[in-house]
């Protein structure tokens, strides 16, 4: 009897961890057929660049974990130089490099039906804005004659645009992106991978 008894927990054993293997091979996260991830950039003003990311479609595929959607970035300013000495300004000669704080949504595990997932879940197709706004910068720094001379923000704008794609959260499973080292204008559809 103990011998049937260490058969049936071996054979259970085996049959729970063949039927997580299949769960976990039903998740293959794939984007659905004409599926595309957009962003738009916005000049809110000379001090601040603004995107704001669409999708049309969605993922399919997907396991049962909620899906975040972060949009993140990097960027650069220019800034005019003023003359201590008789206030007149120049623009300064260098680009001074942003990091853009991220924003995100999540969609909760209940939005996906059957795997699939319409970007950006019940929100809405749109994530963001999300915005780029300088940082003080040394006349150095700006690319001013030399500390000496005070700075004034020109333009502010994105050279590169990210919306990571995870599930769970904080395991991506896309990246999609786009770059331009002179600023990334109107709007760009991502390319994903």
């Amino acid at each position: 009897m103990r011998r049937a008894s260490i058969i049936s927990v071996a054979f259970a054993a085996v049959l729970t961890l063949g039927l997580m293997a299949q769960t976990a091979l039903a998740a293959n996260p794939h984007f659905r057929h004409g599926s595309s991830i957009s962003c738009t950039f916005s000049q809110v003003n000379f001090a601040n660049d603004t995107v704001t990311c669409t999708g049309t479609g969605g993922l399919a595929g997907l396991g049962n974990a909620n899906v975040r959607f972060v949009l993140t970035g990097v960027g650069d300013a220019t800034y005019f130089c003023k003359n201590p000495g008789n206030g007149t300004e120049a623009k300064g000669q260098n680009k001074v490099p942003l990091v853009i704080a991220p924003t995100s949504i999540d969609v909760l595990a209940s939005e996906i039906k059957n795997g699939n997932l319409a970007f950006f879940g019940p929100s809405g197709n749109t994530i963001g804005p999300n915005t780029a706004t300088p940082v003080a910068a040394s006349g150095k720094a700006a690319g001013c004659p030399n500390d000496s001379w005070t700075t004034r923000v020109d333009a502010v704008f994105w050279t590169t645009v990210q919306v990571l794609i995870q599930q769970p959260a904080d395991t991506t499973i896309f990246t999609c992106s786009a770059s331009n080292p002179a600023g990334l204008t109107g709007t760009v559809t991502l390319t994903c991978v």
